[in-house]
């Protein structure tokens, strides 16, 4: 029985070590991949997952560890001698883990939100640039072409109605755009506190 017992505490020593020796080179493969990524670098996708993967087999390692750590820290205690050396170190790699994890993490964010504000200032409309709707190629042939047609229109003045000033006028015809820019609903009851097309 006692035989036994002590086979069952050589495996558990056993996976302790097996696991110990994988975090030994895992935590310099995760030291590098995080160091890879920083706001200024275009790190590749296959990497943030790897480093994620990477990260999650290590507290898997760890947690482990532990588990088997305290059951023989406990009901084994007689039979097993422990490593303090090897104790520290696990428990050393267990912060810088975690140091690495979370500055990856704030970096992401960092990327993320100077992605966000770069999105953001191309949709800013300089004021040296034309309205969004003159940039569009179809918008610009469809303006053409009704202007063409506003030309091409034959208007004869009706001569009670008009002004000394508009009868000398009356040989040239002139077009004036008005430009309003905001969001929906003020130009909506901008539209309906004015009667547009409707003179007194």
């Amino acid at each position: 029985m006692e035989d036994r017992v002590q086979r069952y505490v050589k495996s558990l020593e056993k996976t302790v070590q097996n696991n110990h020796l994988y975090l030994k080179g895992a935590m310099d493969e995760f030291q590098d991949l995080c160091r890879m990524v920083t706001p200024e670098r275009n790190v590749p996708r296959e990497i943030l997952v790897d480093i994620r993967e990477l990260y999650k087999e290590i507290r898997n390692r760890l947690t482990e560890i532990k588990a088997i750590e305290q059951l023989l820290h406990g009901k084994y205690r007689q039979y097993y001698r422990r490593d303090a050396l090897r104790d520290k170190e696990i428990m050393e790699f267990g912060f810088i883990a975690k140091n690495c994890y979370s500055k990856f993490e704030y970096t992401m964010m960092q990327i993320g939100a100077m992605k966000r504000l770069k999105e953001q200032d191309l949709k800013v409309e300089h004021p040296n640039e034309p309205f969004p709707w003159f940039r569009s190629e179809e918008n610009k042939i469809t303006l053409i072409k009704n202007l063409r047609m506003l030309k091409e229109l034959d208007y004869e003045s009706i001569p009670q109605e008009m002004g000394e000033e508009r009868r000398d006028m009356a040989g040239s015809r002139t077009l004036t755009f008005f430009l309003l820019r905001g969001d929906d609903l003020s130009l909506t009851n901008f539209n309906h506190g004015f009667n547009f097309g409707n003179t007194t």
